[in-house]
């Protein structure tokens, strides 16, 4: 999500930290960021199928809360770019979400 836009804002990067911090601890948090770093350094993740391994082994609506927090991230600095946009609206379509469902998380900001 950070990347959506072409460029990399510290402001979506600090949203993040903050996130993970505040709800896992800052040891926890930093052994999730060191993990995540190891794996994308060693292969190119798909999004498509982290988000089929979501689909099989989440609720809908914590794919919703997903959605809603990746929208968090692109408002983190400020403004949701329209690249932005269509990258939340294809995960919301990996995700199984509604249309209808989506378009009120977006809603919340925008």
């Amino acid at each position: 999500m950070i990347k959506a836009d072409g460029k990399i804002n510290h402001t979506e990067l600090d949203y993040v930290r903050r996130y993970f911090v505040s709800t896992y601890g800052k040891e926890k948090a930093n052994a999730i960021f060191r993990t995540f770093n190891e794996i994308i350094k060693k292969r190119e993740v798909s999004a498509e199928r982290i988000c089929a391994y979501l689909n099989q082994r989440t609720r809908y609506e914590v794919r919703l809360q997903l959605i809603h927090f990746l929208f968090g991230i692109a408002q983190a600095d400020g403004h949701v770019s329209q690249a932005e946009i269509d990258k939340l609206r294809e995960l919301a379509g990996y995700f199984r979400l509604r249309a209808s469902d989506f378009e009120s998380i977006q809603a919340m900001f925008i």
